[in-house]
């Protein structure tokens, strides 16, 4: 009976960290998806209104990491880096953790992705001649 009191202590912490430890995980990737999105939202900017600057890229990037929340609170957008001559957006988020189960404090999260617009002829083999090729969007690191 004793054996069962000293074990079970151990385990239920054994168990606490990894209820963390898969609570920061799951947080992570929804920072990532967020800043995916954000990054993809503000290089669609340079193709659906190409003269309109940074700021509709800044308008995009917000909007999204509005409606993209991480762990069913809003991100803050730490920096978004924009490049208008090569049609490049790179975005950083930031996410206070709020207390773990095995700690008082928490963690701050950063999550940073890049977009890029690049022609569709630089991927495939498109002939030189003939219409326009297609702008399209890619992540970059």
């Amino acid at each position: 009976m004793v054996a069962i009191g000293l074990l079970l202590l151990p385990l239920m912490l054994l168990g606490t960290l990894f209820m963390d430890l898969g609570r920061i995980q799951m947080l992570r990737t929804e920072a990532q998806l967020a800043a995916d999105a954000a990054a993809l939202a503000g290089g669609s900017a340079f193709i659906d209104g190409p003269g309109e600057g940074a700021g509709l890229v800044v308008a995009r990037v917000h909007h999204y990491v509005n409606d993209n929340p991480i762990g069913g609170q809003k991100a803050a957008v730490e920096s978004i880096a924009i490049n208008v001559p090569a049609a490049s957006v790179r975005v950083v988020l930031g996410y206070e953790t709020g207390p773990l189960l095995l700690g008082q404090g928490g963690l701050r999260l950063l999550a940073r992705a890049g977009a890029e617009v690049f022609e569709a002829s630089e991927e495939t083999e498109a002939p030189t001649s003939g219409p326009e090729p297609e702008k399209r969007l890619r992540l970059i690191n």
